[in-house]
């Protein structure tokens, strides 16, 4: 009887670690096919091939909170074919995606208007293509590239932000980017900044001449870390309404010039003196006046520009026309005979004006009779562009830094609201892409079962033997 009981607990445990293996396996195999379930109307809108790892998007897709299966593995490139249409709200779309390579170049965005962590925690995104994005309706950007430390390039050229409200973070820790070029970025609605290029370790140039934060009031950690960027020029940005500094330029090892304009102010901030840290570790700034980076002068009260009544550590760069200076010769004849008298004027007036480029020439003839009188009066005025180019060259100098200190700003836009009233940013993604610890627990409980069924096979047999000795 023992005997038989053993060998059905065998079989048993036998058919119970066999089970989990196979449910395991069928599981792992249609895993993928129910995490890119994409909400549209039918699998018509992807197809998934296994052998290259292509993840092939098509259609329309009706996903509104996020994107299951971007988590798994096997995908390795992501392709949207002509035509396809991505959610009005495109929030974690691809969060934490697994992907090398991304390409959305023929996608349409035209109705997109929230992109908060879109491409969020893509660490191992190497090449993204987003070169024809239609931005023009899209509310927020804060997060949208965070965490993608292996991404080198980015050109968002394309990129329409005059609606955008929210960058926070959109770059943080973008640790491989080394240039990056948002010179056609016009912000005039633009009202949170904080983190925006924080642990932009290699960045080398960044141009952000023409933002408009006349509505911004976050500009903390705004540059951390940035440790390679040798010079900035802020020269557009008017901080009146800044209430956060704090750390702002924190690590800019190699920075050494600052450009601001006469908007840049420090006069609404809330948190003041040595907490604000602006230029903490900025070891290599040197103001427009000479004035070098002193350890004991990191806080708010050096982010001016730097005169001799005041120490600091920017240097003065007009954001508009400078006054136009006129250089002016007149050169007069006058002959007269009897009741007839002519008189020839000829002025030359040279304008030299610094502004957008502008080259204009204009010429003016008069001419009048009046007891026989002449004049003749031209104008010349050129006008001459000065285009500021700011290129930085830094040596390849490896520097990491880490903060003592952590400020997040993160700023939900109603309008990203879904349908029912709950917020975008509140909702748990599912994490079905990754099972590896499903996959562990299952194993574990089968090698249980199988050693307790051992233990009670052993007990069994050394009571028996027992019982037989007596």
């Amino acid at each position: 009887m023992k005997t038989i009981i053993k060998r059905i607990t065998a079989s048993v445990l036998s058919f119970a670690l066999i089970g989990s293996v196979s449910a395991m396996n069928s599981y792992n195999g249609a895993n993928l096919k129910t995490c890119l379930e994409v909400h549209a109307e039918d699998s018509s809108n992807w197809t998934f091939d296994e052998e290259t790892g292509v993840l092939t998007l098509r259609g329309t897709i009706l996903n509104e909170i996020d994107f299951p299966g971007m988590q798994d593995e096997r995908i390795k490139t992501i392709v949207a074919e002509e035509g396809t249409i991505l959610p009005e709200i495109c929030s974690r779309l691809f969060y934490n995606c697994k992907a090398t390579s991304i390409d959305l170049s023929k996608a349409d965005t035209s109705n997109t208007t929230n992109m908060e962590s879109m491409f969020h925690n893509c660490h191992n995104l190497e090449y993204l293509d987003i070169s024809n994005f239609n931005t023009s309706k899209v509310t927020t950007m804060a997060s949208m590239f965070n965490d993608c430390n292996n991404l080198e390039k980015l050109d968002l050229s394309s990129f329409d932000v005059r609606n955008v409200r929210q960058m926070d973070s959109m770059f943080n820790r973008c640790s491989k980017l080394k240039i990056l070029n948002l010179e056609n970025f016009e912000t005039p609605n633009l009202e949170s900044l904080s983190n925006m290029f924080e642990d932009c370790k290699e960045l080398l140039f960044l141009r952000v001449d023409n933002f408009d934060t006349s509505n911004v009031t976050m500009f903390s950690r705004l540059f951390s870390g940035c440790s390679k960027l040798s010079d900035l020029d802020l020269s557009s940005f008017n901080t009146k309404r800044a209430i956060s500094m704090m750390w702002m330029f924190d690590s800019c090892k190699q920075l050494h010039t600052i450009y601001v304009s006469n908007e840049w102010s420090t006069a609404s901030l809330k948190i003041l003196g040595e907490k604000d840290s602006l230029f903490n570790r900025c070891i290599g700034l040197v103001g427009g006046n000479k004035t070098l980076f002193s350890d004991t002068n990191i806080d708010s009260s050096y982010a001016c520009i730097d005169t001799e009544e005041h120490p600091g550590y920017f240097t003065f760069r007009s954001n508009t026309p400078s006054e136009t200076i006129i250089e002016s010769t007149t050169t007069t004849s006058t002959t007269t005979t009897s009741s007839t008298t002519e008189t020839s004027t000829t002025t030359t007036t040279t304008t030299t004006t610094t502004a957008a480029t502008t080259d204009s020439t204009t010429t003016t003839s008069t001419t009048s009779t009046s007891s026989s009188t002449e004049t003749s009066t031209t104008t010349t005025a050129t006008t001459t562009a000065a285009t500021t180019d700011s290129t930085s060259t830094t040596s390849a100098t490896s520097t990491t830094s880490t903060s003592s200190s952590t400020e997040t700003s993160t700023t939900t836009d109603s309008s990203n609201a879904n349908n029912d009233g709950t917020s975008n940013s509140d909702t748990e993604l599912p994490q079905t892409g990754n099972n590896s610890m499903i996959y562990l627990y299952i194993i574990l409980g089968a090698f249980v079962l199988i050693g307790l069924g051992i233990t009670s096979i052993i007990i069994s047999d050394n009571k028996h033997c027992k019982e037989n000795k007596k």
